[in-house]
């Protein structure tokens, strides 16, 4: 069976010449967008989970009281993560907020430079990259830029993957690699993790997210973000740790 990856090899193959270019095109577009926003845009979601988690160390809510009393039409710097990114929020509450920044796109972009990837996985990355909602992601410091990367690594090594359930509306991605050792010990880590809260934080988090109007699929609009490591992936021209997916229909496509 050929996959996704393997069709994606065979264009970019016949047609390298043009990637390239079109490529170029995406990545120059995207910058220029890019340099234009970025003094318009506060930190706007950095700042949100920052006071989230000061507040939580200050010994108030994780959550706004208005959050569990009742619906809400989200808006006023409301955290929806749940509590367990708590563990990845609050060193960053005690560093310099540039490294919010410069860790997950610093890793990313090693895994991508790691990966080589040319033709026409270059040219989706490179679009992925230019669009909208990607920027904004990381303009405003959304908790998704750390997704995109965990997702990056998973795709490299496997267990990364697991930290993607820190945001349950793209869960899928966290099951790259499932059938590898390495991605069921991470998972038990980070189920220890989660058991440090008690079971009303989770029982908070979920009314959150429920008054919020949005259910537990919120923002599964920012899932284009991970569409950035996961075209550069398919277009690797450096091939990775086969990874493994749950069924091998899906590793064929994939592969």
């Amino acid at each position: 069976m050929v996959g996704i990856g393997d069709r994606i090899r065979a264009l970019s193959a016949r047609y390298h010449w043009v990637a390239a270019p079109v490529a170029a095109v995406f990545l120059i577009a995207g910058a220029v967008r890019l340099i234009v926003w970025l003094p318009l845009q506060k930190p706007v979601d950095w700042e949100i989970y920052r006071d989230a988690a000061l507040r939580w160390q200050a010994g108030e809510g994780y959550f706004l009281p208005y959050q569990l009393s009742g619906p809400y039409v989200p808006g006023a710097g409301e955290p929806l993560y749940p509590p367990v990114i708590l563990w990845l929020l609050v060193p960053f509450t005690h560093l310099p907020p540039i490294l919010w920044w410069a860790v997950p796109i610093g890793a990313l972009a090693a895994v991508i430079v790691w990966w080589q990837p040319r033709g026409w996985g270059l040219v989706g990355m490179a679009i992925c990259l230019a669009l909208v909602p990607t920027q904004s992601v990381y303009l405003t410091g959304r908790p998704t830029m750390w997704i995109s990367t965990f997702f990056a690594l998973g795709l490299a090594r496997g267990g990364w993957a697991v930290l993607v359930f820190l945001k349950p509306s793209v869960f899928p991605a966290a099951l790259v690699g499932i059938r590898r050792r390495w991605w069921w010990i991470t998972l038990a880590i980070y189920l220890g993790l989660c058991a440090t809260f008690g079971l009303a934080m989770w029982i908070d988090w979920v009314h959150a997210v429920l008054n919020s109007g949005g259910g537990l699929l919120y923002s599964i609009q920012d899932s284009i973000v991970l569409g950035v490591p996961l075209m550069a992936w398919l277009g690797r021209s450096r091939h990775t740790e086969k990874v493994e997916y749950p069924s091998e229909g899906l590793a064929a496509g994939l592969s």
